[in-house]
C-alpha cells in the first residue's frame, strides 16, 4: 500500500527545521510556500506558452499542467514536438506544478526545445509516503497513451518521450523510469526515449565526500535532506532503502531493461551540490550496466535532444546549451570570480562571446576588446541599461538606476556638483590632512628598537580613504570614532553581498527559504541608517542655516567644514523627476553608501596592489622616486612638521610626473579590482560581433581577460609600467582610459555607464603614491605574494606587509 499516513511520523522541532511542522492531530503546517502561477488558454495572454490544468485522478486529488508553445513550429508535413514528463522537486515534501519556480521552469522547456511539458501534480509526503509519487507519476504516462486532449494528440510526439526531474522530481523520474521500462508493451503508443535527471535527490547512511564537506551547506544542509528521508521514506526505513539509496546491492535488475530498450539517462550535477559524490555513483552504477549515460557538472539539453525544425533562427553566441533557470543553479552558487577559470575555459574553446543561463536571464560575456568597445561605445545607447536589482540591491543609487531620467539626474548632479574639476580643487587641503592622518598612522607604527616598522599597510590606507571620503561627503573632519562606525556599517553590507545573491534567486522565495538570512540583510541596513541619518540629518541643518544666511544677505565666515560643499548638500533639494519629490533620508543613505564605497575600498585596495608591486619590483620603485625628487627636490623629514604643515607633492606637480603615471595606470590593469564591470542589460535585440544579443539579456564585460590580451599587451601578466609610453604618455598625450577610441583596458568601464569617479580615482591614487614613495623607502618583509582572493573586490590573498624607512633622517 503506498499511502502511509503522517500518524506515526517522528516529531519535528520547528525551531530546529521551520520548513515543515507535525502538528499533534497529525496535520502539516508547510512554512515553505512557494508563489504560484495560474493556468491560462487566453490568446491574448503575453506568456509564450499556452497553458492548462487537468485532472488526473480526483479521488487522490492529483492533476497535471500542459505547456505548449504559443508559436509551434510550421513544417510540412507538421512535425511534432518531443514529449516532456517533467515531475518538480521539494523533497518529496514541498513543492507544486503550479509554483511560479516550477511553471516559469517548464515554459522555457517548452518554449526553448520547443516541446510540449506535461507537469506533475503529484501527492505529498509525509501525509503520503513514497512510493505514492512514483505511483502518481506512472499513472500520468498511462494517462497520457489514452488521452484524447487535443493539445498532446495534435502536438505531441508520443514516440519521443522523455522523463524529467529536478532534485526529488529527479528521483520520482528515476523510478518511474524504472516501473515504465518494466512494463514498456502497456504504455504503447507512448515511447520513452530517456531519462532526464537533474540534480537528483538520492542518500545513503553513509556519508559521501560531498555530504561532509557541504554539510552545512546553503541550500541543502544534511540536516534537512535528513529530514526529508525521514518524512518521505515508508515508515521504519533509513537511507540505504531502494527509494534513496539506487546503487545499494549493485542497483536494481530493471536498469537491465533499460539499456535493452536503448534509452539514454542523463545525470546532472554540479561542484556545489552536497550530492554530487551520490550523482557520479549513480552514473557510474549505470554505466557499468551498459546503459548509455550523459553524466555532466553543466546540465546540457543537447546530447539527449534531436534539433527540431523551426526552432528559434536568431543566433545567440555559444555557450554549453543548458536547462534554463534551475538547470544553471551552478552559477548562482558561484560568484563571478569563482566562475572565471571556467569562463576562460569557455573562451578559449568558444571564442570571446559566450552565452549562459543564470537564474531566467540570458547572461553573454564579452572577452574581447574588439566587441567590448563595440557594444560599450558604438552602441552605446542598447547597451546603456542595467539589469533589474532584486533584494539585495540598493533602493536608490547610479549603478542600479535604470536608464531613464533618475538616472541622468543622479549623474549630472554628481558630475556637476562634486566632480568638476573645480570642485575637486577646492578638497585639495582635505587630501593634504588625510595625508597627514596617513603618515602619522604610518610613523606611529615604527617600532622604539628599529629603524624601520613592518607595517600592515591596507588598514591605514582603509582608513585615510574613509577620512577623505566622509569628509567629500558629509562635509566635516569627524573623529576616529564615527569613521569608524561608517566603515564598519558599511564594510559589513559590502562584504554580505555575495552571501545574500541568493535572495535575487526568486526573491519572494528567497525570503521564506532564506528568511534568516533576509532578517540579516534588513538587520544591516538599519545598522547603517542609524549611522548615517544623523550625520545626514546635521548636514542638512548646516544647509538650511547656510540658505537662509544666503537669503538674508548676511552669509557668515564659517569654518572650514561648512565653507565646502560636500556630497549631501546636492541631494537635499534634489527631486526626482519620475515621481516629483524631493529624495528621501533612506535614498540619500543608499546614495551615501554608494558614494563612500566607491573611493574606500577600491581605491584603498589598489594603492595596496601598486605598493605590492613597487616592493616586488624595487627597480620600479626607485625609478618612481627618481622622476618625483628631479621634479620637487629631496623631500624633509616626515617627523619635521606636524600634519598641517609638511610639505607634500601637489596635484599640479603630479601632472608632470609621466612615471608616476604609467605606474598608476599598469597598477589598474595588472589589478583590476573588479574581474567584471557591473553588468550592463540590452534595451533591444542587437547584433554583436555577427550574434545576436536579444533584449533584456545581461552582458558581463571580462575585464581582466580585456586588460590581459597578449594580443593587445606583450608579456600581459608582468608589471612593466613602460608599455604605456609606447601609448602616447611619454609624449603627454594622456591614455584614453575611458575606451571611447579604443579598448585596451577598462578598469572603470566604458561607455554611458563608466565610473564617473574615474578621474577622482586616479587623481587619488597618484597622489598618494607619489607622496608615499617621496617620503618613505619601502622594502618587503617577505616575498610579495600576488595571489588574489574576492571580497568586495578582487584583494591580495596574503595582505601587504613592508617595511618603511623615512628616506631624510630627522638632523
Amino acid at each position: 500500500m503506498s499511502d502511509q499516513t503522517a500518524s506515526t511520523n517522528p516529531t519535528v522541532d520547528s525551531n530546529e527545521s521551520p520548513l515543515i511542522v507535525l502538528n499533534p492531530d497529525g496535520s502539516v503546517t508547510r512554512h515553505l510556500i512557494f508563489p504560484s502561477t495560474s493556468a491560462t488558454v487566453d490568446p491574448n495572454h503575453p506568456s509564450r506558452v499556452l497553458t492548462k490544468d487537468v485532472t488526473l485522478n480526483q479521488s487522490n486529488d492529483t492533476w497535471l499542467r500542459i505547456f505548449l508553445p504559443r508559436h509551434v513550429p510550421d513544417s510540412s508535413p507538421p512535425c511534432k514536438l518531443p514529449l516532456v514528463v517533467y515531475y518538480h522537486g521539494g523533497g518529496f515534501i514541498f513543492g507544486s506544478a503550479a509554483s511560479t519556480p516550477c511553471h516559469d521552469f517548464c515554459t522555457i522547456i517548452a518554449t526553448e526545445i520547443p516541446s510540449v511539458v506535461v507537469s506533475v501534480e503529484y501527492r505529498l509526503a509525509p501525509e503520503h509516503r513514497l512510493p505514492a509519487a512514483y505511483d502518481d507519476c506512472v499513472e500520468v504516462l498511462h494517462w497520457i497513451k489514452t488521452s484524447d486532449d487535443e493539445w498532446l494528440t495534435k502536438f505531441a510526439d508520443f514516440s519521443n518521450c522523455y522523463l524529467m526531474g529536478t532534485s526529488a522530481g529527479g528521483n520520482i523520474a528515476y523510478h518511474a523510469g524504472l516501473r515504465a521500462a518494466a512494463k514498456v508493451d502497456d504504455l504503447e503508443p507512448l515511447k520513452i526515449k530517456g531519462l532526464i535527471l537533474h540534480h537528483p535527490f538520492f542518500g545513503g547512511m553513509e556519508r559521501t565526500g560531498s555530504e561532509m564537506r557541504l554539510a552545512n551547506d546553503e541550500i541543502l544542509p544534511v540536516r534537512v535532506s535528513d529530514l526529508m528521508w525521514d518524512l518521505g521514506l515508508p515508515i521504519g526505513a533509513d537511507r540505504d532503502h531502494e527509494y534513496s539509496n539506487p546503487t545499494v546491492g549493485g542497483g536494481s535488475q530493471l536498469c537491465d531493461r533499460i539499456r535493452t530498450l536503448g534509452w539514454k539517462v542523463m545525470v546532472t550535477g554540479c561542484d556545489g551540490d552536497p550530492l554530487i559524490d551520490r550523482q557520479i555513483e549513480l552514473g557510474k552504477m549505470l554505466e557499468d550496466k551498459g546503459v548509455q549515460v550523459v553524466a555532466v557538472l553543466i546540465s546540457l539539453f543537447s546530447p539527449l535532444f534531436p534539433s527540431s525544425p523551426g526552432k528559434n533562427s536568431k543566433k545567440l553566441p555559444p555557450g554549453p546549451p543548458t536547462i534554463p533557470i534551475i538547470g544553471n543553479f551552478l552559477w548562482l552558487r558561484k560568484s563571478s570570480f569563482d566562475l572565471e577559470p571556467i569562463l576562460r575555459d569557455l573562451r578559449e574553446k568558444l571564442g570571446p562571446l559566450i552565452t549562459l543561463r543564470i537564474g531566467s536571464r540570458l547572461a553573454i560575456f564579452v572577452g574581447s576588446y574588439s566587441v567590448a568597445h563595440q557594444a560599450l561605445v558604438q552602441k552605446a545607447s542598447v547597451f546603456s541599461d542595467q539589469p533589474k536589482r532584486l533584494a539585495t540591491g540598493q533602493i536608490l543609487s547610479i549603478n542600479s538606476a535604470a536608464y531613464g531620467p533618475t538616472w541622468r539626474l543622479l549623474r549630472r548632479n554628481l558630475t556637476s556638483e562634486i566632480l568638476h574639476p573645480s570642485r575637486v580643487k577646492s578638497y585639495s587641503n582635505a587630501r593634504k590632512w588625510v595625508l597627514g592622518i596617513l603618515m602619522d598612522r604610518l610613523l606611529n607604527s615604527e617600532s622604539q628598537q628599529s629603524q624601520s616598522a613592518e607595517v600592515m599597510v591596507v588598514d591605514h590606507f582603509r582608513y585615510a580613504m574613509f577620512c577623505l571620503l566622509t569628509f567629500l561627503c558629509f562635509g566635516n573632519k569627524l573623529d576616529e570614532n564615527q569613521i569608524k562606525q561608517i566603515e564598519t556599517a558599511q564594510r559589513r553590507l559590502i562584504l554580505s553581498f555575495r552571501r545574500f545573491s541568493v535572495l535575487n534567486f526568486w526573491p519572494k522565495v528567497g525570503k521564506i527559504l532564506f528568511r534568516n538570512r533576509w532578517n540579516e540583510l534588513i538587520e544591516i541596513r538599519q545598522n547603517r541608517e542609524a549611522v548615517l541619518i544623523p550625520l545626514i540629518k546635521a548636514r542638512k541643518e548646516v544647509v538650511r542655516q547656510r540658505q537662509h544666511q544666503q537669503q538674508e544677505g548676511k552669509q557668515k565666515e564659517g569654518g572650514e567644514d561648512h565653507g565646502v560643499v560636500a556630497y549631501i548638500d546636492t541631494l537635499v533639494d534634489l527631486e526626482l523627476p519620475d515621481e516629483k519629490r524631493k529624495v528621501k533620508d533612506g535614498e540619500i543613505v543608499s546614495l551615501c553608501g554608494a558614494f563612500l564605497t566607491a573611493g574606500t575600498d577600491t581605491t584603498s585596495t589598489t594603492l595596496e596592489w601598486i605598493m605590492a608591486n613597487l616592493l616586488k619590483y624595487p627597480r620600479v620603485q626607485a625609478k618612481l622616486y627618481e622622476e618625483i625628487s628631479a621634479i620637487v627636490g629631496p623631500p624633509p623629514s616626515p617627523r619635521k612638521l606636524g600634519k598641517e604643515q609638511r610639505v607634500v607633492v601637489t596635484e599640479e606637480e603630479l601632472q608632470m610626473m609621466l612615471y608616476l603615471k604609467a605606474v598608476v595606470l599598469e597598477g589598474l590593469r595588472r589589478h583590476p579590482l573588479g574581474h567584471f564591470v557591473l553588468p550592463h542589460s540590452v534595451t533591444e535585440d542587437v547584433e554583436l560581433d555577427g550574434y545576436i544579443v536579444p533584449k533584456n539579456a545581461t552582458v558581463n564585460f571580462m575585464v581582466a581577460e580585456i586588460g590581459w590580451d597578449p594580443k593587445v599587451w606583450d608579456d600581459p601578466m608582468e608589471f612593466k609600467p613602460e608599455r604605456f609610453f609606447s601609448a602616447g604618455v611619454r609624449e603627454g598625450e594622456v591614455f584614453d582610459i575611458t575606451g571611447s577610441r579604443e579598448i585596451k583596458m577598462m578598469p572603470f568601464g566604458a561607455g554611458r555607464r563608466i565610473c564617473l569617479g574615474s578621474g577622482l580615482a586616479l587623481l587619488h591614487l597618484e597622489y598618494f603614491v607619489a607622496n608615499l614613495i617621496w617620503y618613505f623607502e619601502w622594502t618587503a618583509v617577505d616575498d610579495v605574494n600576488l595571489s588574489e582572493k574576492f571580497e568586495f573586490t578582487v584583494v591580495m590573498k596574503n595582505p601587504l606587509r613592508a617595511h618603511i624607512s623615512p628616506r631624510t633622517k630627522e638632523e
